[in-house]
């Protein structure tokens, strides 16, 4: 059974009023964000004082309760109470105090890439989702690197020695995992050239979703995920959809062999509902001729660019050329052929009734 002194008795009040107090300041602390939160909810001129708060938040708390546990520790040392903690209490706050700074910067940079593009949402600005992406990741990765570097060290660990088993194990892990390393610096290459960006529709009309150090997420017009490595953007040709200026419409209109004659009108019309269009680029090709006798028709080839790079304006105007054709073929009495076969027998059949 534990007997307990006066001394016993003055150190665990000491130790409960630390802890009493700093539970105080936590609830005073975390009110008070709250309350400045509150009125800079509607501002958006201060987004990243709001960040900040939010991101100090957490860290706030654990620095609270590493200044009590120090407290704690100094008051055992005040009176000379032999415990392991205080051999130790100097490098539990160093490698605490480095936790602290980790989460709140790692929590702190990526709300502030979001406040960037949140304020630019309607400006030019040099960098885009994917640049600003990338070099949040690359932060956040050095930062882990470092403070494990110095948490390390702080342990009492030689970086040079470290460094050098490091060196060692670096070729062993790079053969081991040269596919990994082949998708990381494929990520990096996708960053520093951008064939695409968050947003762009590559890859058979999907769109990219996230670029990633490692794998890149498209989304389908099916709304299915693809994950995709990032060595194969290096191997491959990819086409990006969403940069394109202008789309080709080339169709062949048919028309039956027996309204040949009825051609050269059609044509004329049709390429005046080309010139007329507000959608078609007249700075562009257009082009509607006879092109083809196929085995059921006359082919028209019709051929034009569409001002805008966009699908769904691109299939909107081919739609108007479309129906616009349909009208002039009809209007000068002609018709688009059907299947047929016409079989001709030389040496008709008389038949004679008895």
């Amino acid at each position: 059974m534990i007997k307990y002194n006066s001394e016993h008795v003055v150190i665990l009040t000491q130790c409960g009023f630390l802890i009493l107090l700093g539970l105080i300041v936590h609830i005073i602390k975390s009110l008070t964000i709250k309350k400045v939160l509150k009125k800079l909810s509607d501002n958006k001129n201060l987004l990243n004082l709001k960040s900040f708060l939010i991101s100090v938040n957490g860290p706030g708390s654990l620095l609270i309760w590493l200044f009590v546990f120090i407290l704690i520790i100094n008051v055992f040392k005040t009176h000379d109470v032999n415990v392991y903690l205080l051999t130790i209490t100097p490098m539990i706050g160093q490698l605490v105090a480095l936790l602290v700074i980790v989460i709140f910067v790692l929590k702190f940079i990526p709300k502030l890439e979001k406040n960037y593009h949140t304020k630019n949402k309607k400006k030019f600005v040099k960098l885009d989702k994917t640049a600003t992406t990338a070099l949040v990741q690359l932060t956040n990765v050095v930062i882990i690197i470092v403070s494990c570097l110095i948490a390390l060290q702080t342990l009492g660990y030689s970086l040079t020695g470290l460094l050098a088993i490091g060196g060692a194990s670096g070729i062993i892990v790079g053969l081991a995992a040269k596919d990994t390393i082949a998708n990381l610096f494929g990520g990096i290459m996708l960053h520093i050239e951008r064939p695409f960006a968050l947003g762009d529709s590559i890859l058979s009309n999907g769109t990219v979703e996230h670029i990633g150090l490692r794998t890149t997420r498209i989304i389908t017009l099916e709304k299915r995920p693809l994950y995709i490595p990032n060595s194969l953007f290096m191997t491959i040709t990819v086409e990006n959809t969403t940069r394109m200026s202008n789309r080709r419409i080339k169709e062949l209109v048919g028309v039956r062999y027996d309204d040949i004659e009825k051609l050269p009108v059609i044509c004329k019309e049709i390429k005046e509902v080309l010139l007329n269009h507000d959608g078609i680029d007249q700075n562009l090709t257009i082009l509607v001729n006879v092109t083809e006798f196929a085995d059921y028709a006359v082919n028209i080839l019709v051929f034009a660019f569409t001002k805008s790079g966009k699908y769904i304006d691109f299939v909107q105007i081919k739609e108007d050329i479309l129906m616009d054709i349909t009208k002039i073929v009809k209007r000068n009495g002609a018709d688009f052929p059907y299947p047929t076969v016409t079989n001709y027998i030389s040496n008709a059949v008389k038949i004679e009734q008895v």
